[in-house]
């Protein structure tokens, strides 16, 4: 039986520990392209406003790169529900001065909508910098490294907007049940937040009803 506490999981499950991750990408995720993702130029420093495209008039866009703070919700509620530990996934992850964008978009967010985003001070967990190749193998790979370093995983999720996850068949199997592929043209949405929350809760439940 799994519990809530607290608007999570429980933290504990027959005295052991749920680790819940979530591999996050960027653009196209928390930067949808019509607010300023890679395809199109980013918005000035510290930009808080109404965006004025036709995709994102109704979005607030919160930090140095304009993050909409749709997408920012979308993510602090699946934080807030599962607990769940962000692994970036995102190219961003090889530059320390993007990683603190995404931070300081965080504590803004945070700042202004109060959540769990404004905990998250520095990036714990990244996919391999110096590996380059397809994203789907690059998560897998991550988990990989993580059960040899005795990192328990009791379950993980992928928001992305690659859908080498569904398409690519060396780790089909293991990861096409577990990707949210997000409409890059939107960013992540408060359906993909709840469609992750469903991914994370059913593998905690098997994890208990298998052990």
């Amino acid at each position: 039986m799994i519990t809530l506490q607290s608007g999570r999981f429980s933290t504990a499950i027959m005295g052991e520990e749920v680790s819940s991750f979530m591999f996050l990408d960027i653009d196209g995720v928390l930067l949808p392209f019509n607010c300023g993702g890679r395809k199109q130029k980013k918005l000035p420093s510290s930009t808080i406003g109404d965006l004025g495209d036709n995709t994102c008039k109704s979005l607030k866009v919160v930090g140095t790169c304009g993050f909409p703070s749709s997408c920012l919700a979308a993510l602090s509620k699946i934080i807030q529900a599962t607990g769940a530990k962000i692994v970036l996934s995102s190219t961003w992850r090889v530059s320390k001065s993007a990683m603190n964008e995404i931070i300081d978009a965080f504590r803004k967010y945070s700042e202004i909508f109060g959540g769990p985003l404004g905990d998250i001070t520095e990036f714990e967990h990244i996919t391999d910098p110096a590996m380059h190749s397809i994203r789907q193998w690059e998560v897998v790979g991550w988990l990989q490294a993580a059960e040899v370093s005795g990192i328990k995983v009791t379950s993980w999720v992928a928001l992305d907007d690659d859908d080498s996850f569904i398409t690519n068949q060396k780790h089909f199997d293991i990861a096409s049940q577990r990707a949210v592929i997000c409409d890059s043209e939107l960013g992540l949405t408060d359906d993909n937040a709840k469609e992750a929350i469903r991914i994370l809760s059913e593998q905690i439940v098997t994890s208990i009803t298998t052990d």
